[in-house]
């Protein structure tokens, strides 16, 4: 009996221990002015698309980190193509207070159509190009604050 009691225990602490998911803010103006669009419970090495906001319109985003301070290391990549595809820019960096992570201002881009986080670091990038491939995409769920 105590055994069953004490397995029960340990699988339910198991299932307990998820890995939060990220959101991101997209805001239509520099340093997070203006409108804004949450995107939420988003996947790492997932393509997402931007048929759920107006992308051709954003500027600026914030990055949302609800494992702080257990997980500290992320990169977030935005793209000119649909697919996580054509020019991009990266930032690469590791969390040091609340979990949250502003970029104020596109480095090469000016109308994101994609974009990917990763719960790693790797490098920064500006103007990237990683070609015409067709990565599988997701349409994120975002809503207008």
């Amino acid at each position: 009996m105590f055994k069953s009691i004490l397995l029960v225990g340990l699988a339910l602490a198991a299932a307990l221990v998820v890995e939060a998911k990220p959101d991101i803010v997209f805001a239509t103006e520099k340093n997070m002015k203006g409108d804004t669009y949450r995107c939420e419970e988003l996947d790492y090495q997932v393509c997402y698309n931007s048929d759920s906001y107006p992308y051709h319109l954003v500027k600026s985003l914030k990055f949302t980190n609800y494992d702080f301070p257990d997980h500290k290391d992320f990169s977030v990549t935005i793209y000119s193509g649909g697919s996580c595809n054509g020019h991009y820019d990266r930032w690469s960096f590791t969390q040091k207070d609340d979990g949250k992570d502003t970029m104020n201002s596109w480095r090469s881009l000016n109308h994101p159509s994609s974009f990917k986080i990763a719960n790693f670091l790797t490098s920064d990038v500006t103007d990237g190009n990683i070609g015409k491939g067709m990565e599988p995409t997701r349409n994120p769920n975002c809503w207008q604050e």
